[in-house]
């Protein structure tokens, strides 16, 4: 069984971006639903942010990991670096509103642009992250939105 999934996520006081829950596959042996998406916000030139994820659905609860890379404004090179995430409350099993909260870590990254456009990417101690979110299933295509700081 095959199903896609629209969200976005507020990253940063006003802007949300679109990500597609590309492919949510059932999974009978493992009594689990696999949850794998992407998405990409920006551009080179004011700054690029990527996402890719994969995550088990028991339950109501989604719990995987998502790959982040990051391409800072007027930077020739990127950045990547894993962190795990959680869904509490994404229930898919009947159509209808989905609310609930998005746990993961916020990677504090910082970055230094050196003289030759190359960027020295660092991470800071990493800080807990949580919003809530919404959104409408109909069985087969639902939207999500996350609510939140800038985070990822």
């Amino acid at each position: 069984m095959q199903k896609s999934f629209l969200t976005s996520r507020g990253w940063g006081a006003s802007t949300a971006v679109a990500l597609l829950f590309a492919l949510i596959m059932f999974s009978p042996s493992a009594n689990a639903t696999q949850v794998s998406g992407s998405l990409s916000k920006g551009t080179p030139a004011t700054g690029l942010s990527q996402v890719s994820f994969t995550c088990s659905l028991i339950g109501t609860t989604c719990t995987g990991i998502a790959t982040f890379t990051h391409q800072d404004s007027n930077c020739s090179n990127s950045f990547s670096n894993q962190d795990t995430f959680e869904l509490t409350g994404l229930d898919l099993s009947q159509p209808g509103l989905i609310q609930g909260t998005v746990i993961s870590v916020d990677d504090n990254r910082s970055t230094a642009h050196n003289p030759d456009g190359t960027c020295t990417y660092s991470l800071g101690p990493p800080s807990p992250f949580s919003a809530p979110f919404t959104g409408t299933w109909n069985g087969t295509v639902g939207t999500l939105v996350i609510n939140g700081p800038g985070g990822h």
